[in-house]
């Protein structure tokens, strides 16, 4: 494994040192990189064409600006024209004598294919580039399984007759993943021409990061995803500009094999939110789901937390409680969506989140979530006729983190829950390591300390707080 941060690659010269240098480590099987500078693509062209044949893993990023911090790179580098030569180097390493045959020297044509290549990470930090250096690389590594493409490929793009070129040079690839890493003007619709270029149930695992593209998710566009419901396990959208309600809303109802759907964005808008009455709107088909992350929308106008103007919500009213017909249709709505979570058995990591809307259908000003999912984690009452469903979760024995819309610092689950829910907790989710109960674990109350101390005898120990999701 060779790992090389923040190489700086400022000319041919630079790109020689780096290239021949990885070029004569014969037995390298995972090369990790990262360069600056350099306003092509050569680089990556250059480092395909000298790879060892032995290479299986390649990640590059190029970021495509200049240095300044000396505490990168010396003072003598940074103030060098290009072309100089550094006090440091040995040898002399000739680069031609002009641009096309110093260009020509370091693009080598390989005789034989990358045949071990695999997997292929390319990140580019708005780096121009042409058609045929990118196929030169492809055309170099036929049996990628596991490809990341970077987030523009030029501003007259055509993207349906890349992505086809692409696939007739790799017709293996198995995992796409696209991001855009530094800001919002990605052009990021080459992923998904690529799924539509590729054999049907093909690709098994999708990662979409910060694609602010428009797509029309209700015909030709969402038939790419629909191409590959029978094949997709694992499929993250975070923070997509796409609608992404319709297209979760396909892979829950599409997806027999789906293993893991993250599908997060805390925006306020419903486009990027799985409605309720959506969600139970259909059979899931993706029973077999392990982890699973999702927003849904709460905007049927009934006051689940309090508001100006609005009636009491029900958790604040006296006994005995009589719920309007309003809110008896809104907890049966609510109480199949619980239904259906409780039914995903081999749920190992669970992240709800609820987007309450007020009153007027508009979203509350908040992008964490602190509003619970009403009655979700309430055994209820009924003496006092108290709605309350977490018995529904009562299968979910393999949950070992429970994120998202579940805080117990909030009106209605201070309230609601309390030591009868916690011993309920500790009996039926024995494996829970992580959920978010608290910004704090000295926030935590005694019933959740109780909960705590019982975790003994080879029992794993148990988090009140969950910044991120631990990996198990």
């Amino acid at each position: 494994v060779l790992d090389l941060v923040d190489i700086p690659i400022r000319d041919r010269r630079d790109l020689a040192l780096l290239v021949t240098s990885i070029g004569g480590l014969s037995n390298l099987q995972e090369l990790e990189l990262s360069g600056v500078q350099y306003p092509r693509l050569l680089p990556l062209v250059a480092l395909i064409g000298h790879c060892p044949a032995s290479v299986q893993v390649i990640r590059v990023y190029f970021k495509g600006r200049k240095y300044s911090s000396s505490d990168v790179v010396s003072q003598e580098y940074i103030a060098a024209r290009e072309g100089d030569r550094m006090s440091w180097e040995q040898g002399n390493v000739d680069d031609g004598d002009g641009d096309e045959v110093g260009e020509a020297r370091l693009i080598l044509q390989r005789e034989e294919p990358l045949e071990h290549l695999t997997e292929l990470s390319i990140q580019l930090d708005y780096v121009k580039y042409n058609d045929e250096e990118f196929l030169t690389i492809f055309k170099a590594a036929p049996n990628i399984l596991k490809l990341e493409v970077p987030f523009m490929f030029g501003e007259e793009m055509d993207g349906t007759s890349l992505a086809k070129k692409i696939v007739e040079c790799c017709p293996n690839i198995r995992e796409l993943t696209q991001r855009d890493y530094e800001d919002s003007r990605s052009e990021g619709e080459i992923i998904f021409r690529i799924m539509g270029a590729l054999t049907p149930n093909q690709v098994e695992v999708l990662t979409c990061g910060l694609l602010y593209i428009q797509l029309d998710v209700t015909n030709k566009d969402l038939s790419l995803w629909v191409r590959h419901t029978m094949s997709l396990r694992r499929v993250h959208l975070d923070h997509c500009s796409f609608d992404c309600g319709d297209v979760t809303e396909m892979l829950l109802k599409e997806c027999p094999n789906l293993e893991v759907l993250h599908a997060h964005w805390n925006g306020a808008s419903i486009e990027h939110v799985l409605d309720l009455g959506v969600a139970i709107s259909f059979p899931w088909a993706c029973t077999k789901i392990r982890e699973l992350e999702l927003t849904i929308g709460l905007n049927d106008g009934i006051a689940w937390v309090p508001e100006e103007g609005a009636p009491v919500p029900y958790y604040d009213r006296p006994p005995p409680l009589t719920l309007t017909d309003d809110e008896k249709q809104a907890f049966g709505k609510l109480e199949r969506f619980y239904r259906q979570i409780g039914s995903l058995v081999q749920l190992k990591r669970l992240h709800l989140n609820a987007r309450h809307f007020d009153m007027s259908r508009q979203a509350f000003d908040t992008y964490e979530f602190e509003f619970p999912f009403p009655a979700l984690l309430s055994l209820g009452c009924e003496q006092t006729g108290r709605p309350g469903f977490l018995n529904l979760l009562g299968r979910l024995t393999k949950l070992k983190s429970l994120r998202g819309s579940f805080r117990m610092d909030q009106d209605e689950t201070k309230k609601t829950v309390g030591q009868p829910e916690i011993e309920w907790i500790d009996k039926h989710w024995p494996l829970l390591k992580e959920a978010q109960f608290f910004d704090k674990e000295a926030e935590a109350t005694n019933p959740f300390k109780w909960l705590q101390a019982q975790r003994t005898h080879n029992r794993p120990p148990l988090k009140l707080t969950s910044a991120c999701w631990s990996e198990y």
